[in-house]
């Protein structure tokens, strides 16, 4: 107790208040008051300057009387128990707090898991929807840079026109690009990325062409790249690229950049080579499209061959017979005269059409510089066999911007067959055709018909699938708008690096 109050036995007579002690708050006197004049135990905690804590208990002191004659002060030493509490409370905190942090983690994970697959889900949903591979491809650059918040996202593809065995790969020309870049010395970053070509192997992109496996690397100062002073100018510090496969074959690298020193992410990098094995299986399903145009292509100029070989003959051979019994005829039977007149007339009228379907059913190939006159001619024929005013508008039209026969082909047979479709189907009075350059190859073809309700006249025709698939074997993409007080618009668009 001496240690608390400073009281010896020397001090017996001596007033409470004389005395120092160590509890932190200078309440003991009044306390003992307090207990004399209600004769009530008074317990409570209290603290000493050293850390130490008691229960301190101030009880009344009765005598032989019964009277309140004093206060008996007792104080146990809880300390330990009270550093126990503490310790306790201090680890459960912890435990909360990591439950908490726990918590937190495991909703982000899922919140990221959950955003990952949507990407997966909407690059898979919207590329199987997509017109084209270009248009697919540049969903899935967009989408995944957006994700990851990637400055730049770009696409390799194989060249397969390249003479040599190694599969060079040949940028596309497909960008997405962040806004708040250098314009400057982000044209002259694409600019050399689009006249490089990459062998398996050699530099990053070649890496991943050789291994089949994404690669990530927040180096890129320190890997030989001929763009690396564009890499220093716009930044550039993160670098991913993503193979996309076809059965074990790659056929395209997405790659992107970032200016963030980004982490690898393991869910990322799991869910992104999913990504690239969904867009080769859309590559592989749009070249079996293409593979069926084109033998939907070759099945037509087969049928041309053998109008224009055996039955044009056969209706040639039928009206000479036909000739030669009219000039022999009785003069004195005109009946039969008559007859034979009307059958040389419809046997040529029927070579005459043989002729003009085996004709457009065999062309195998048009001069890219031969693709306005081959316009008018199907002008021309409309016009002269059906008596539809039929022409064409070329003004904007540049004649060098279309390098590739089999571009002038597709735009030839997308053109006839719109055109045949109209004078066939619409009952109009006029069509006009209209072809022009302006960033684009665009051709389109305006009837003033009837116009037909997409709700029942959808593009799973075949007549307007094997439109798409001859388009879209080029690039491009066929639009078709109709209403019945408008008539009909067929709208071919092809992207300018597909012309050449």
């Amino acid at each position: 107790m001496s240690h608390l109050i400073r009281i010896h036995p020397g001090d017996e007579g001596r007033p409470l208040s004389h005395f120092q002690h160590d509890f932190l708050k200078d309440d003991l006197g009044p306390q003992c008051q307090l207990v004399v004049e209600t004769r009530e135990t008074i317990e409570s905690e209290v603290t000493c300057r050293d850390g130490r804590t008691f229960i301190r208990r101030l009880v009344p002191y009765r005598g032989n009387n019964e009277q309140v004659d004093g206060v008996v002060i007792t104080l146990v030493d809880i300390t330990a128990r009270i550093r126990r509490e503490e310790q306790y409370l201090r680890e459960r905190q912890q435990t909360e707090k990591q439950l908490r942090e726990w918590n937190r983690t495991l909703e982000s994970q899922v919140t990221e898991r959950t955003e990952i697959l949507s990407i997966l889900q909407d690059i898979t949903r919207t590329a199987n929807e997509a017109r084209t591979v270009d248009e697919a491809m540049q969903l899935a650059v967009r989408r995944i840079a957006q994700y990851n918040r990637w400055e730049i996202g770009h696409l390799w593809q194989i060249d397969e026109t390249a003479a040599n065995d190694n599969s060079s790969f040949t940028s596309t020309g497909l960008w997405h690009a962040d806004e708040a870049l250098n314009r400057d010395s982000l044209e002259e970053f694409q600019r050399l990325t689009e006249q490089m070509h990459i062998q398996p192997g050699a530099g990053l992109v070649g890496k991943v062409i050789q291994s089949g496996e994404t690669l990530w690397t927040d180096q890129l100062a320190d890997n030989m790249d001929p763009r690396s002073q564009c890499f220093d100018r716009l930044s550039l510090h993160t670098w991913i690229a993503v193979p996309v496969i076809i059965q074990n074959e790659i056929v395209a690298v997405m790659e992107f950049f970032s200016i963030e020193d980004a982490i690898p992410d393991r869910r990322f990098l799991e869910i992104v080579r999913d990504i690239g094995i969904q867009l080769g299986q859309v590559i592989q399903r749009m070249r079996l499209e293409r593979i069926v145009a084109d033998v939907a292509s070759a099945e037509q100029r087969r049928i041309g061959r053998e109008l224009h070989d055996s039955i044009a003959q056969q209706l040639t051979g039928g009206a000479l017979i036909a000739e030669s019994l009219r000039r022999s005829a009785n003069a004195e039977s005109p009946t039969h005269l008559q007859g034979n007149t009307q059958l040389i007339g419809i046997l040529k009228q029927t070579h005459e059409d043989v002729r003009q379907l085996s004709s457009g059913l065999m062309v195998e190939t048009i001069d890219a510089a031969d693709l306005v006159p081959t316009l008018r001619r199907i002008a021309a024929e409309a016009s002269d066999r059906f008596g539809i005013e039929c022409t064409i508008d070329d003004d904007g039209y540049d004649e060098t911007y279309v390098g590739d026969e089999s571009v002038a082909l597709i735009v030839y047979q997308i053109a006839r067959e719109s055109v045949h479709n109209a004078v066939k189907h619409s009952q109009c009075r006029a069509i006009r055709v209209h072809i022009s350059t302006n960033g684009h190859l665009e051709l389109t073809v305006h009837d003033d018909g009837t116009g037909f309700d997409h709700q029942r006249v959808t593009a799973n025709t075949n007549g307007l699938r094997i439109m798409q698939f001859r388009a879209e074997s080029i690039g491009g993409t066929v639009r078709i708008q109709s209403a019945t007080d408008t008539g009909t618009v067929v709208t071919l668009t092809v992207p300018r690096r597909n012309c050449h």
